[in-house]
């Protein structure tokens, strides 16, 4: 079993100084979560610009998606429109994370990886995709929409 490798993050900011040491998931996790707690204006920004904190979406993922080697496994069974918002969710954490290359996912990809039906994931991504709740290239691929979609993973 190979170790994770150990990163360390020192932050100057005025006559304060933090380090952040840990593995590359929980360096950015701790780093962002400091950003949000301590600098006020960028939660400000972050509301005003529809993006939300990714340790705090990362938080309510939790127990319900695992992103490992490249690949996003929803963990949540029940209802499929969920699912997908959960997985959608996992690749835009990933993505911020480092974990993953892309944070838009084909209906094919999403059926892969939730084991469904591709012609269900196209129809609950389009009723998704209609509510605004999800975002979709012209490549015909899905994004989670953070500030939107947010209360559908809670």
């Amino acid at each position: 079993m190979t170790a994770k490798p150990v990163l360390t993050v020192r932050i100057k900011h005025g006559d304060r100084e933090v380090e952040f040491v840990g593995d590359r998931e929980e360096v950015w996790i701790a780093v962002n979560k400091y950003f949000s707690e301590t600098l006020g204006p960028i939660e400000l920004v972050s509301k005003l610009t529809g993006e939300v904190d990714v340790s705090e979406i990362a938080a309510k993922l939790n127990g319900k998606v695992v992103i490992r080697e490249r690949e996003i496994n929803v963990l949540t069974q029940g209802d499929n429109k969920r699912r997908i918002i959960l997985c959608l969710a996992g690749g835009y954490v990933g993505k911020r994370l480092g974990l993953l290359e892309n944070d838009f996912l084909s209906p094919k990809e999403i059926s892969s990886i939730l084991h469904i039906d591709e012609n269900v994931a196209r129809a609950r991504l389009s009723e998704l995709w209609k509510s605004g709740f999800v975002d979709r290239d012209e490549n015909g691929r899905y994004r989670f929409k953070p500030f939107t979609a947010i209360k559908l993973i809670e």
